[in-house]
């Protein structure tokens, strides 16, 4: 490592900043520190993180997870990244990297090509630096990688995929949600939302837990992030469009719409009711997301057995990504690949089902409904 870089990363250390703004998150099994040296993005990450205040009380007897976030112009490091290959169907260019396989803490240094923000990882120190405030969703991100590290490292599953836990007269069920990037399942998680007793345990990132049976899942404070399509044809979401955007909207046809990436974050107990969060649950089935626009049959939805259709799993696995770091600190390769046995054995205590024919988000919502009270 050339000296200039060692006395940039070494000026980055708490100890020779100054962090005095700071607020404390928890969720049922992680809580987690959050300092800078701006107030404002404390201010923003506590109105973003608001469930994790309301909701819930810092574990006892553990040290939550410290993270500190620094607000700076863009930092001049020249030297050269390994670009982190992106996953099969994403092109251009997003995050670069270089390791340190220091003997006494190891530690990577990922660079958001993008907008030049960089992020220092080890089991100890985790920091943010750049232009913070202006880049604040690879911050939180960045947050939410922290929790997914501790949730992987006590041998967790990482899905791509959405969370909802129902409670309802028959009992509770737990269902993951997954399809291919762009398919819908924040869209069907979001509208399944809206019926009583069904709460939010996340979007985008579930980890599956598979020491006890049935299986559980956890999910990660994330809103949902989610293109201008779901928000236009979704009464309860609608109203966070401004009419200028609804009406641009309105006029694209649907399959310039469907596509389209305008992303807007959902709060989520703002439109759904404050007792809507639940970051935990058990996992009792799971949802994939088969279906097609102008599909020519319409919406069914099938029992399937993925040691028979492993087409589908494709949709549920998910590489831990350049921030995952494992209890004996060491970092994945981008040329890490998930195991399909590992999602099967994760995953055979789960029924599954695959919703395939045309895209009907209202049909679903029904078959799923029927299905899970008819169990």
């Amino acid at each position: 490592m050339q000296q200039t870089l060692k006395q940039t990363l070494l000026s980055l250390n708490p100890e020779q900043q100054t962090f005095n703004h700071s607020a404390v998150f928890a969720t049922p099994y992680a809580s987690f520190r959050v300092c800078s040296n701006d107030s404002q993005i404390i201010d923003a990450l506590q109105n973003y993180f608001l469930a994790c205040q309301l909701q819930q009380t810092p574990l006892q007897n553990e040290q939550p997870l410290l993270i500190h976030i620094l607000e700076q112009p863009q930092l001049s490091l020249h030297e050269k990244f390994l670009d982190w290959a992106r996953e099969p169907g994403k092109s251009g260019r997003k995050d670069s990297y270089l390791d340190f396989p220091d003997q006494h803490e190891p530690f990577r240094l990922i660079k958001k090509v993008r907008t030049g923000m960089y992020f220092l990882q080890s089991q100890s120190f985790c920091l943010a630096s750049g232009p913070s405030r202006d880049n604040l969703n690879q911050v939180i991100n960045f947050i939410n990688s922290q929790l997914m590290n501790k949730l992987q490292q006590q041998n967790g599953l990482i899905c791509h995929a959405a969370g909802l836990h129902w409670e309802h007269d028959k009992g509770s069920h737990g269902i993951g949600i997954a399809g291919l990037s762009g398919g819908g399942k924040s869209t069907l998680m979001l509208h399944l939302l809206a019926h009583a007793g069904v709460s939010f345990v996340s979007n985008d990132r579930l980890i599956i837990h598979t020491e006890k049976s049935p299986a559980t899942m956890s999910g990660i404070p994330k809103l949902p992030r989610v293109n201008p399509g779901t928000l236009l044809h979704n009464p309860r979401l609608v109203g966070l469009l401004t009419e200028t955007a609804r009406q641009r909207y309105e006029r694209l046809p649907a399959e310039q719409l469907w596509p389209l990436e305008e992303k807007y974050d959902v709060p989520v107990q703002q439109c759904f009711g404050q007792d809507k969060i639940c970051y935990t649950s058990s996992l009792d089935l799971f949802i994939i997301l088969n279906w097609h626009l102008g599909g020519k049959e319409p919406v069914s939805l099938n029992k399937v057995d993925l040691q028979q259709r492993r087409d589908l799993l494709p949709a549920v696995m998910k590489s831990p990504g350049p921030f995952y770091q494992d209890r004996q600190d060491n970092f994945i390769a981008d040329t890490f690949s998930p195991l399909e046995s590992v999602y099967l054995q994760a995953l055979q205590t789960c029924t599954i089902y695959e919703a395939c024919g045309s895209i009907d988000f209202d049909a679903l919502q029904g078959l799923i409904i029927k299905t899970i009270l008819d169990s």
